[in-house]
């Protein structure tokens, strides 16, 4: 619910949610706009070079077609040797720092904060002597390398990937619809980045990500819902650990802009 509540209302800091940022929230959105276009154009002149290199059936001809296409037809139609060397390297290096950056540190802390906040178990917010979070390091690095030794060995991940698609459009959903159930039982509560449209705009992101959520499930296969299945089944692992057993020690408390309150 925090994770709903928090980017919605917005407070003049970040929340300890996100545990590193202390700029204004208001500001966050120059962020992610400058983030999306640059990426955006970083993208459309990427493919636009790409398209110009020789024709699709060239482009998707051979090894090509398995992930070397740029590489390949630098070398065959341009007669390249250098160039698509470097490339490879720089794609490959920033590969892993977007990984590392997008990926790794954003979920270990997210999932630290998480369970600061009494929404996982304790164990995950342990630190180490140089202060980093130690399980959610643990669980990602394990998770990693079992992506690597089934990527070429079973169609998981590709099962898994599609299925992304469809967890996306969810969390979306379920972020409107906490928006409109907020908006309604607390309509005092204000927000620095009001939506235009008031209620209007939120019913209609609400739908229109519904809709997304349900045509997402229409390209699924079989493998994705079983990977869909072991998802699930880990969420409610955690969840039952947390009902059965520490929220009947401890409450969830969540910042509002009334105050902190115990749920």
């Amino acid at each position: 619910m925090a994770l709903l509540i928090t980017p919605y209302f917005g407070f003049e800091t970040v929340p300890q949610m996100v545990e590193e940022g202390d700029f204004p929230i208001k500001d966050s959105k120059k962020a992610i706009c400058g983030s999306i276009i640059t990426c955006g154009t970083i993208y459309t002149f990427f493919y636009f070079c790409v398209a110009g290199l020789d024709n699709v059936s060239n482009l998707l001809a051979g090894d090509a077609a398995n992930g070397f296409m740029t590489i390949i037809n630098m070398q065959r139609t341009l007669g390249w040797t250098v160039w698509p060397v470097l490339y490879g390297f720089f794609s490959v290096l920033m590969g892993l720092g977007a990984s590392i950056l997008g990926f790794w540190m954003s979920t270990v802390r997210m999932l630290y904060s998480m369970s600061e906040k009494n929404f996982l178990p304790q164990s995950f917010s342990r630190l180490n002597k140089h202060k980093q979070p130690i399980l959610p390091n643990i669980f990602l690095l394990a998770i990693s390398l079992i992506f690597l030794l089934l990527m070429n060995a079973t169609t998981f991940m590709n099962d898994f990937f599609n299925l992304m698609s469809f967890g996306c459009a969810c969390a979306y959903a379920l972020t409107m619809i906490s928006a409109v159930r907020i908006h309604q039982k607390h309509p005092d509560w204000k927000s620095p980045n009001p939506v235009r449209g008031g209620n209007f705009m939120r019913f209609l992101a609400m739908c229109i990500m519904i809709a997304i959520a349900f045509f997402c499930t229409l390209g699924q296969g079989i493998g994705s819902w079983i990977s869909f299945g072991v998802y699930l089944g880990v969420g409610v692992l955690l969840w039952l650990d947390m009902v059965l057993v520490r929220w009947k020690k401890t409450k969830v408390v969540i910042q509002t802009p009334d105050g902190l309150k115990e749920y």
